[in-house]
C-alpha cells in the first residue's frame, strides 16, 4: 500500500483538526477523569477520519 504524502499545509489542517476534535471531547467530558472511554474514543477517531476527508 502506497503510503500518501501530505504537503505542509494538509498536514497543518490534520493536526489542527485532531487537535480541535481532542480539545472538543475533553470539554464534553469535563468532571470525568483524561481517560475516554471506548465509544468516545470511537467518536473521536470517527470524527477525524471524515475531517481527514474533507481535507484530502
Amino acid at each position: 500500500m502506497d503510503e500518501m504524502q501530505l504537503n505542509t499545509q494538509e498536514q497543518g489542517q490534520v493536526f489542527t483538526a485532531c487537535w480541535n476534535e481532542r480539545a472538543r471531547l475533553t470539554k464534553k467530558l469535563k468532571g470525568k477523569t483524561n481517560r475516554c472511554s471506548t465509544n468516545e474514543r470511537i467518536e473521536l477517531l470517527t470524527n477525524v477520519i471524515k475531517k481527514l476527508k474533507e481535507i484530502i
